[in-house]
């Protein structure tokens, strides 16, 4: 079986999305023990070292990619099966296979731009409409997914996510590169992510100053793409705490830079409003960072024992647990002992090998 995968998103910081695509690209190998050639379409730059790709300069174009260059790449490589992301093209001979990570922009549209809103519930309707199949990374998307398009409800796998960081380097290289981060205290509490409503930054934000205050010797990390409106605003509300290093805004880092990150901070903190999945959770779980995270959507499910669980809308409740975890060692041990068991459960053969059943039963079910 041959799939084509729309992989115009590497290279590009989408986050949850990129990663995703790249454990796809990443787990070629598995696919092709169990008659799956997975062929990846990639801007320039960004092929993958292993495994099939085409590359095609006009894959960023999302109009072109979605009436014309998809259905002609299905043509020119042969594939069974076309496997996108959220959108795919309305007329195609090729059956197509859909991933939705969430419908946040149904159920909780006031997180999305009016545009974002009009786009998802046009093309991704139609798009869930035309598919074979519905992949997605949660049981709770499934029933997201099944509330919001009910005659989708017998099509839909869960296709549990699976991503790799590299391993952190010996400690001085990694405490070089903290220093150079700006992370001159012992301890830091750490979160990464788009800068977005949903990723509940500002009250993760206050509920560590009121916690810990000016004379505390913890830092907190917000890492990732903050060119963002919430960003702005982070930025002004937090200006003095970021002027004294209390709080780091170091912006997007790179797989290594995260992997010490997540290594060697005394809490990750995740209080999302909203996940699908919550693709950092499982990075933390792999390296060992104590988290605490939201009792709500899809992250009690990928932690399971493995967190403190918080309300996110109670920065009291925030702060209770950032203070639990960084005030009891053997907790956060617990907690990093958990973690590393429960990653095993989002590993990337598992992942594979769920996905490849995914991509046999869309066929299977087309020709029965």
């Amino acid at each position: 079986m041959k799939v084509l995968l729309d992989a115009h998103v590497l290279g590009q910081r989408e986050t949850g999305n990129e990663t995703y695509i790249r454990e796809l690209v990443r787990q070629s190998a598995t696919f092709s023990r169990v008659g799956v050639t997975l062929i990846a379409a990639v801007l320039p730059g960004q092929e993958p070292g292993a495994g099939n790709s085409i590359v095609d300069p006009r894959i960023g174009e999302n109009a072109y990619r979605l009436t014309r260059l998809l259905p002609r790449l299905a043509k020119r490589t042969g594939a069974d099966l076309v496997h996108v992301t959220y959108h795919g093209p309305l007329i195609m001979e090729t059956p197509m296979v859909v991933t939705i990570h969430d419908v946040s922009y149904r159920v909780r549209s006031h997180y999305h731009s009016l545009r974002n809103v009009i786009v998802q519930n046009i093309l991704g309707y139609w798009t869930a409409r035309r598919a074979r199949l519905i992949l997605t990374v949660s049981e709770f998307c499934r029933s997201e997914i099944g509330r919001v398009y009910p005659f989708a409800r017998d099509r839909i796998a869960v296709t549990y996510n699976s991503t790799e960081l590299p391993a952190p380097p010996p400690a001085d290289r990694a405490r070089a590169r903290l220093d150079a981060l700006g992370l001159s205290r012992s301890r830091f509490v750490f979160s990464i992510g788009l800068f977005q409503p949903r990723k509940n930054l500002q009250r993760l934000a206050r509920a560590f100053i009121a916690e810990f205050g000016l004379d505390s010797d913890i830092q907190l990390v917000l890492a990732g793409e903050n060119r963002t409106s919430t960003g702005q605003a982070i930025l002004r509300e937090f200006s003095d705490w970021i002027e004294r290093g209390r709080i780091v805004l170091p912006g997007y880092v790179d797989p290594l830079d995260a992997s010490i990150l997540y290594s060697e901070c005394a809490c990750f903190a995740f209080p999302s409003l909203y996940e699908g999945f919550g693709m950092p959770l499982v990075e933390a779980m792999h390296l060992g960072a104590p988290i605490l995270t939201s009792s709500t959507s899809s992250l009690p499910e990928i932690v399971g024992d493995a967190a403190i669980l918080v309300n996110p809308e109670d920065e009291r409740d925030i702060r209770l647990g950032l203070r639990r975890m960084l005030s009891d060692p053997a907790l956060a041990r617990s907690m990093t002992e958990r973690g590393r068991a429960r990653a095993s459960r989002f590993s990337g053969d598992r992942f594979a090998a769920a996905t490849a059943d995914a991509y046999h039963r869309a066929l299977s079910d087309l020709l029965a």
